[in-house]
């Protein structure tokens, strides 16, 4: 078969990216793919083809505009089998959308909250333009959503019928997110950050410290008042934000527990070291970083605004709070888990346990049969 893909940026850095990355690398072996990419990291993939769209760089917002007009024309040009829009945003010419997120109802949620920032942003214009365009005129045969969390925004904000779309959750990959990395860097990472055996640590990763809920997880450590709970950051948040969120932990005392440790190669060695991973965030369509965390053997608590809850069953293989803002309920949490090493273990093994549905040569494989349904009613209608 042979497979078009626009994608900005072809690398395997960010969960959307690292989702078509992951397919290709899974269907290249026997099948074309064509990337259409503004830039793409070096790969080994034999079967892979990279197409150059052209971008203008500044002022930003045309960026993304440049590309969505550029890679549009060109796909019109090409003759592919199919053709994966990933996120909506990157082209008007496809057969299936993915749907990473819904903007339009991410916008909804800083209007309640009074944030006025996003609307000063061209970009979030042209984004709601495309979704509006793509949706409302079915230019899409098949859609993909990655959670049901987005399958019902979806339906609710675009008026999508339900039989249009198909739910397909994010991968993992179980071997580079494993249990069996803990017996090689558990003592050796919290060595490198002065942990004792008695800290009990907790893991954020995310490069959106506002969005992914972190101030939330300060106000539980404010209320604990207990030094033994040490947090680690691990993204690349904008300086300013880190700066913010620095002058927070100051103001509640909890400076000393807070440790930003900037991006990393190899996160799955801080899922290694910790003893839960913590996701409260505002809206996450689903947040792959959950399901890492998951593979890992680690009891992750979030919340319903976050589409990989939905994998969780409560308090057996995680911990799903009333909702992002539920600083008590996160508190009882941290201190029960704390206080109970042997129900702490047993969520953890039940969370990889659950994981390892969720392998990447599974959501592919279920995904190229969508591709290939869709590709036979092409050739029936034509």
């Amino acid at each position: 078969m042979k497979i078009a893909i626009p994608v900005f940026h072809f690398h395997k850095k960010g969960g959307i990216e690292r989702h078509i990355w992951e397919l290709v690398s899974q269907w290249e072996k026997e099948n074309e793919i064509h990337i259409f990419a503004s830039r793409w990291d070096e790969t080994s993939f034999k079967n892979v083809f990279f197409h150059k769209v052209p971008v203008i760089e500044k002022p930003e917002f045309l960026k993304g505009l440049s590309f969505l007009i550029n890679n549009s024309r060109m796909l019109k040009r090409g003759k592919f089998d199919v053709i994966i829009n990933d996120g909506c945003g990157t082209t008007f010419v496809q057969d299936i959308i993915i749907t990473e997120s819904v903007h339009k109802a991410w916008a909804e949620e800083f209007k309640k909250k009074g944030l006025k920032k996003l609307f000063l942003n061209p970009n979030h214009y042209i984004t709601l333009f495309v979704e509006k365009f793509n949706y409302t005129r079915r230019r899409y045969k098949k859609i993909i959503c990655i959670s049901r969390f987005i399958q019902e925004q979806l339906i609710k904000y675009h008026g999508i019928p339900i039989e249009d779309t198909v739910v397909i959750n994010h991968g993992v990959n179980l071997e580079e997110f494993s249990p069996l990395h803990r017996q090689k860097f558990y003592k050796e990472k919290r060595k490198q950050f002065g942990f004792s055996d008695k800290d009990f640590v907790i893991l954020f990763v995310g490069h959106e410290l506002k969005r992914k809920g972190l101030y939330y997880i300060f106000k539980a450590l404010e209320l604990l008042k207990d030094e033994r709970f040490k947090l680690l950051i691990v993204g690349a948040p904008k300086s300013h934000e880190v700066r913010k969120f620095k002058k927070i932990a100051s103001k509640m005392k909890i400076i000393s527990q807070i440790f930003f440790t900037g991006i990393s190669k190899n996160v799955s060695e801080f899922y290694a070291m910790a003893d839960v991973f913590v996701f409260p965030s505002v809206f996450d369509a689903f947040a792959m970083v959950v399901l890492e965390a998951m593979a890992s053997g680690l009891p992750v608590i979030t919340c319903p605004t976050v589409g990989a809850s939905e994998l969780i069953e409560n308090k057996k293989d995680g911990i799903i709070l009333r909702s992002y803002d539920d600083v008590s309920g996160l508190v009882d949490n941290l201190k029960f888990l704390s206080q109970n090493t042997d129900i702490l273990k047993k969520i953890g093994k039940n969370a990889r346990l659950k994981a390892e549905k969720y392998s990447w040569d599974r959501i592919a494989k279920e995904t190229f049969e969508l591709l290939v349904d869709v590709c036979k009613k092409k050739v029936n209608l034509s």
